[in-house]
């Protein structure tokens, strides 16, 4: 329906404030000269970002980085990635200027731009028996992304299976190759909602902390960092609501 196509295939959201940031004159010449910023960016972590069926970058990252450009000018294009390792090596690697969204932990805080928005990571599994918690994990199977936060957070005592891609995470799962996986909140929602049979449900979560999540900048551009910094504060605190809510909850198996 016209209704379903409009919920998820929402138009670019717009504001007057375009191309109006107050930069110096060194910024400006940056900018100048670096219009086209090449960004690492997960095809598979909806709703944050995902290559569609068309090969088109959607997500709330794409729409944030839609706003950065009608109020920089700059074009962003996409190196896409299976997991937070490949987009960290693209960004040492100078192959690409941004990592387009990053949990915040505290390694490198000069790298990052002002925070869009936070998240909690959970572990998974097909386990119905209740409670559970970290002890009920010792000597289990438990799988993560490669270089997500999640390796971060598991206590000591439990090793992690790291995996490629979170398509061999979650399949692993549910093929009972692992008891246990440990992925963030609004990503595994995304997933589960769009299996109709899922069986996989949360059982806790990995932390109390709502991790702040921002573009991560090459440390080589400093000047991008502050473009960026600027370009995030003008959008209207409205619109950025409004991109959050439009990607807070995952369609319903067919609407897609």
């Amino acid at each position: 329906s016209s209704r379903v196509q409009q919920r998820w295939s929402p138009p670019l959201l717009r504001y007057q404030d375009t191309q109006t940031l107050m930069l110096s004159a060194s910024e400006k010449q940056w900018l100048a000269q670096h219009t086209e910023i090449p960004y690492a960016v997960e095809a598979d972590n909806a709703p944050w970002s995902y290559r569609d069926s068309s090969g088109n970058a959607r997500g709330f990252g794409i729409d944030m980085l839609n706003a950065l450009s009608q109020s920089t000018g700059l074009r962003f294009t996409p190196r896409w990635v299976n997991n937070p390792q490949q987009a960290a090596t693209l960004l040492q690697q100078q192959q690409v200027m941004l990592n387009l969204l990053q949990p915040l932990y505290g390694d490198d805080p000069g790298s990052n731009t002002l925070p869009v928005w936070r998240a909690i990571w959970g572990i998974y599994t097909l386990d119905t028996h209740q409670p559970m918690n970290w002890q009920s994990l010792q000597g289990q199977r438990v799988g993560v992304l490669r270089d997500d936060l999640a390796i971060r957070l598991l206590p000591s005592g439990i090793t992690p299976q790291p995996f490629d891609d979170r398509t061999q995470l979650w399949q692993a799962l549910n093929n009972g190759q692992i008891d246990a996986l440990v992925d963030n909140v609004l990503s595994a929602r995304w997933r589960m909602a769009s299996h109709e049979d899922n069986r996989v449900h949360l059982a806790f979560a990995a932390s109390d902390i709502a991790w702040p999540l921002a573009p991560q900048v090459s440390a080589e551009q400093p000047e991008l960092r502050a473009l960026l910094d600027h370009a995030l504060q003008q959008i209207p605190p409205d619109t950025l609501n409004q991109m959050r809510v439009s990607w807070s909850q995952p369609p319903q198996p067919g609407t897609t």
